[in-house]
């Protein structure tokens, strides 16, 4: 079956370029030569036969001619002869006369008038050389062949029957090929015609000035005849001029044998090409299928389709670099998707940030290097103070596989320590997983631990069926993933205990705040709590709850720097004391200054006194001149501070308290932060935050 697109491939084209060049091309111009010289040969061989039939009509008048004379020479003998012998001349002779000392007579039949003999004539008769004259008129031409006699000084006058002269040669040209025959005399004239009166023959002739003496060939004027002429040379023998016997031949069947090689050449050719090109179709399609499927898988696998391969029937060169391509796209698959879950890993570390993510990243990829039927994962203290927690893969989703474990079951003992990987029979799988089905197939369970410097951080058991095999490589590259994991989930948790180390400082410096006074003990973290509930209600980033839960605790910071008696002071403060007190926000933003990682909470820690019409302090900010998580900070500060009692009051009503915040919208708070606030408060928005839990997502 043809195909167009094998051919529309550069090689394909080359190849078809080099069968054209190589093969077509010489062909044609064979075939073009050949044509050229068959066609000329036939032409030449065609012209032949007409020739020949000329020639045989002029040796056949001739031969006429001749046997006249001879009959003339004889005419003694012939009258000599017995009874009836004379009978022989009948048809060929009309009549015989014997001509001496002027006078003619008539011997046999009627010779007719002749013509008055020229000198050169009569030389030619002395000489004993025989004479043609040709009467032509009206009706057919009178021929008078005169022949000298044995006796000196007499004539034998021979009225030959012309038609018996020419009637061999029109019966010879009586062929349906030979449309028409004529025999003229030396001014083409004609004498006789196979087509008689109608024949167009005399004036195909040139004219003898024109001849120069030279036969030929000629298309007739209707250009569908092809016209031949002979000269019958006369002179020597009876005297005369020249004769010409002229023959027509219909153009098609003379050159019918050209004809034919032009009509059956081509076809030839168009069949031999055809042929040609349905073994060249067939050659090519061989070569460039396997080539185009090379081609193609190349293409899709260049563009990450890790699942092309090419089948290419035949143990040739392309049955084995396809053998080969799949070998290689085999291995290159495995390392991409190796890469890919070692990357995946990766990102779930850097983007989530959770130990949830990272198993399901790990047994995911594990899924995609190898068909495992069953997976499950045991995490040592995956951030849950202790305890263990099981995982399984099951139909491409993340589960767990029961509760969160206090103790290591038994059987697990060994796992704790960086031991070697080990496959177990279904019967052996250690407890702990079959709350996860492993084992259920009836296959090999490989069991490896994620060690990270000789301690385990977990436990993965994998199983791939009853009739699967396990390689060297696949069990190389699982331990390649184990150890990437092992190292995610190591880095996690030293950065999970870096936050935590980071909260607690902070805590003990809002609590070493707050404790400067007996009055302000636990209003740090209470604020903090209470801004951050306010950041949820507002669907706040995490990055900007993060800040706000920072500078709630730390927002007293400058207070380190107020005298303790002012902070603890139960009467009104005076002008000095007013502006130590106001003194603190300024101080704080001071402190925090050099410390880089606390620079994003001094917009929070400077301005959580601004007030919204301006009034504040220390900047004397206005509206949306405050930072706007100092405006938040600011309605938790005011909230719980007006709560608790102070040396100078007792702590007040909350309904008071809301209804101070509500009066002071617009004034002293955002008013549209004051509508939010008020709503939080009546729905129990006074939640208290113990620290970061650890939420398992699992899908």
């Amino acid at each position: 079956m043809f195909r167009a697109d094998l051919f529309r491939t550069k090689v394909a084209a080359r190849i078809l370029a080099l069968f054209f060049i190589g093969a077509i091309v010489p062909v044609m111009l064979l075939a073009g030569l050949s044509y050229r010289a068959v066609s000329t040969q036939l032409t030449e061989q065609s012209e032949a036969q007409l020739a020949q039939l000329l020639d045989g009509s002029v040796q056949i008048l001739l031969h006429q001619l001749v046997a006249a004379a001879a009959w003339g020479g004889a005419v003694e003998d012939v009258l000599l002869a017995p009874d009836g012998s004379d009978r022989a001349l009948i048809g060929t002779v009309d009549g015989l006369a014997v001509e001496e000392n002027g006078l003619r007579l008539a011997v046999l039949g009627s010779v007719g008038s002749v013509p008055a003999l020229s000198e050169a004539e009569r030389v030619r008769l002395s000489a004993g050389a025989p004479v043609l004259r040709t009467v032509t008129g009206a009706g057919r031409p009178d021929v008078h062949l005169g022949v000298p006699s044995a006796s000196a000084g007499r004539v034998i006058w021979v009225d030959v029957v012309a038609d018996s002269l020419w009637q061999a040669a029109l019966i010879l040209a009586d062929d349906p090929r030979v449309y028409d025959l004529c025999i003229l005399d030396a001014e083409s004239r004609p004498l006789a015609c196979k087509r008689g009166a109608e024949s167009e023959l005399p004036g195909a002739v040139p004219t003898r000035s024109n001849r120069s003496g030279v036969d030929g060939v000629t298309s007739s004027r209707a250009g569908s005849e092809v016209v031949a002429w002979r000269t019958v040379y006369l002179r020597s023998s009876f005297g005369v001029p020249e004769w010409i016997i002229v023959v027509s031949e219909s153009r098609e069947a003379v050159y019918a044998p050209v004809a034919s090689l032009a009509y059956n050449l081509p076809l030839a050719l168009v069949i031999g090409v055809g042929l040609v090109l349905l073994l060249a179709n067939f050659l090519v399609r061989k070569t460039m299928e396997p080539l185009v499927k090379l081609s193609s898988g190349t293409e899709r696998f260049a563009q990450r389709d890790l699942t092309a391969r090419v089948e290419v029937e035949g143990n040739d060169e392309f049955g084995q670099l396809a053998s080969s391509f799949n070998s290689m796209a085999d291995r290159l698959s495995r390392q991409f998707r190796l890469i890919e879950a070692r990357a995946g890993i990766d990102r779930a570390i850097i983007e989530e940030s959770d130990a949830t993510a990272a198993t399901r990243a790990l047994l995911g990829g594990i899924s995609e290097l190898l068909p495992v039927t069953r997976s499950a994962l045991l995490l040592f203290d995956p951030g849950l103070d202790g305890l263990s927690i099981l995982f399984r893969r099951d139909d491409g989703k993340l589960s767990l596989a029961g509760p969160p474990q206090e103790t290591l079951p038994g059987g697990l003992p060994w796992l704790k320590e960086s031991t070697p990987y080990r496959f177990v029979t279904p019967n052996r799988v250690p407890e702990v997983f079959l709350a996860a089905d492993v084992g259920r197939d009836g296959g090999q369970v490989f069991i490896a631990p994620l060690a990270v410097q000789g301690t385990s951080v977990g436990v993965v058991a994998l199983e791939m069926g009853a009739d699967a095999t396990w390689t060297d490589d696949d069990v190389a590259q699982i331990l390649q993933l184990l150890h990437q994991t092992a190292l995610a989930l190591n880095e996690l948790r030293l950065r999970r205990e870096t936050v935590e180390m980071g909260w607690e400082a902070l805590r003990a410096l809002a609590i070493a705040i707050d404790a400067k006074s007996k009055w302000t003990a636990g209003h740090s973290e209470r604020v903090s709590e209470l801004a951050v509930a306010l950041a949820d209600r507002l669907e706040l980033s995490m990055e900007q709850r993060d800040l706000l839960h920072r500078g709630g605790l730390l927002h007293d910071i400058g207070k380190i720097g107020v005298p303790s008696e002012v902070l603890d002071y139960a009467g009104k403060l005076d002008e000095q004391m007013r502006r130590s007190v106001e003194a603190h926000p300024a101080i704080g933003a001071r402190i925090l200054l050099p410390i880089r990682v606390f620079r994003p909470l001094i917009p929070i820690v400077r301005h959580h006194h601004e007030q919204w019409d301006g009034s504040g302090y220390p900047d004397g900010l206005a509206g949306t001149e405050i930072p706007y998580l100092a405006r938040i900070l600011s309605l938790a500060d005011v909230y719980d501070a007006m709560q608790s009692p102070r040396p100078y009051r007792a702590a007040l009503p909350k309904d008071f308290v809301l209804e101070h915040i509500r009066d002071g919208a617009g004034s002293a708070f955002d008013p549209e932060l004051v509508q939010i606030f008020l709503e939080m408060m009546r729905a129990g928005g006074e939640v208290h935050r113990s620290g970061q839990e650890l939420h398992a997502n699992v899908e």
